[in-house]
């Protein structure tokens, strides 16, 4: 998760988005920069492993689906375009470009 995004989805920070610095084994995770109000009982928050930080990921052969919980350093070189977070749905999509792409911003390596 360190390197992807935090949401509120209820409470008092409902629609903020922060980036998430640390994350160990659902136990602890630390966003970069605070939430604006303090957290309380009862707030929720949906967190996704992406971000326009992450550089690589594994999707399924269709193309359809991305796997979050790859090792770090592994999966394919894409460029993640933009994130959306439906936090009343609890759904996520993310956009990528493949590196080897002409958009991609970069070689395979």
């Amino acid at each position: 998760m360190a390197g992807g995004l935090v949401k509120g989805r209820t409470g008092n920070n409902a629609g903020q988005i922060r980036k998430l610095n640390a994350h160990t084994n659902s136990v602890s995770t630390t966003a970069g920069i605070a939430f604006l109000s303090t957290d309380a009982v009862g707030n929720t928050y949906i967190r996704v492993p992406y971000s326009r930080m992450v550089a690589a990921l594994q999707l399924t052969t269709n193309f359809v689906e991305a796997n979050g919980i790859i090792a770090t350093g592994t999966g394919a070189l894409f460029r993640v375009v933009r994130v959306f977070i439906d936090e009343q749905n609890d759904l996520a999509s993310v956009h990528v470009v493949h590196a080897g792409h002409f958009y991609g911003g970069g070689a395979l390596t």
